[in-house]
């Protein structure tokens, strides 16, 4: 089977050839496929040729037979058509059937691109799209990739950020890149032609209720009852209940975390090790350990216990302040 093209040897492609009659666009990072799309439809279609020249459909929308039809139109006053299908893999593998006869003889002024999230190789017109050597697979950034990511955009954006700062981005933002993307741009507003390090992320992170809810937990896990109470009543102003249930979320998720931790306290590992058996980024391992030497395995025991039933508590109605107020104390104290 062939390899997947990579988004450098797609650029290097299209800019000393023809592209492709068709691609394949895969994988969880939408935010990356967006903006490769973007930019193939920049060099490809120029705006004052798109209206009649570009065209997009959804898979749960156009049936094959329009898809087809399309991609075998003549370009009107233009020498190219670009054709996008979204959501492909939500085709039946009957459906698919119909554009293997394309795949064989496609139009040679037509760029057809499909989008999916989770293609199924097995189907005989996705194994054929691998096999072509035009599918361009977007995973999720992780830890170092989503460093270089964050790195690369703020380039672009000609802001000046350390890695460090990059890293405590990635911690209280989390790792969804419109996000960190949206964080980055406001960065770039605020200190032009700045150097922004650690500080300035969270002079500008501090008002978002991500950051709070960030702030709310490490202060709780390191028992630090005046910050965690301060952070509790800067995230329930204006928080919806669906806010206030995260709250239990994140918690759970950082008991896990802990617990995790002490079974591996007797073993001698290095952090990057740490970091990926309990998958998180080895920036965050440090603080970790310092919150895992504050907590007893049987303490984390009877917290499972305390959330569940405050999160029963807050579901039937009952105040909330109040509880995750109790909640805190009890635990910090």
């Amino acid at each position: 089977m062939s390899r997947d093209l990579n988004l450098s040897a797609l650029w290097r492609h299209l800019e000393k050839e023809e592209p492709h009659p068709f691609y394949l666009f895969y994988g969880q990072d939408e935010f990356r496929k967006e903006r490769a799309l973007e930019r193939i439809k920049k060099i490809l279609i120029p705006e004052s040729a798109r209206e009649l020249n570009y065209q997009v459909f959804y898979a749960d929308e156009a049936s094959p037979l329009q898809i087809l039809e399309s991609a075998r139109s003549m370009p009107f006053l233009f020498e190219r058509r670009l054709v996008v299908v979204r959501r492909t893999d939500a085709f039946s593998p009957k459906q698919t059937a119909h554009f293997l006869p394309y795949l064989d003889d496609p139009s040679p002024s037509t760029c057809l691109i499909f989008l999916a999230e989770s293609p199924d190789f097995r189907q005989l017109f996705f194994k054929r799209l691998k096999e072509s050597g035009v599918g361009l697979r977007f995973d999720l950034l992780r830890d170092e990739e989503l460093l270089r990511w964050l790195k690369a955009m703020a380039q672009e954006m000609k802001l000046k950020i350390s890695l460090q700062a990059c890293a405590h981005l990635v911690e209280i933002v989390g790792n969804k890149l419109m996000d960190l993307y949206s964080e980055l741009e406001k960065l770039a507003i605020a200190f032009p032609g700045k150097r922004v390090g650690v500080e300035e992320v969270k002079t500008l992170a501090i008002h978002s209720r991500s950051y709070s809810i960030f702030q709310l937990v490490d202060e709780i896990f390191h028992k630090r009852i005046e910050r965690a109470l301060i952070a509790l009543d800067g995230f329930l102003q204006g928080a919806d209940r669906e806010a206030l249930l995260r709250i239990i979320g994140m918690m759970n998720r950082q008991v896990r975390l802990l617990w995790q931790l002490k079974w591996l306290g007797d073993e001698e590992i290095k952090h990057h090790q740490i970091a990926k058996k309990l998958g998180v980024p080895p920036f965050s391992v440090r603080r970790l350990i310092q919150q895992a030497r504050l907590w007893r395995a049987k303490d984390l025991e009877e917290i499972i216990g305390l959330l569940s039933e405050l999160d029963a508590k807050m579901k039937s109605g009952s105040q909330a302040r109040l509880l995750l107020e109790n909640l805190i104390v009890k635990l910090c104290v």
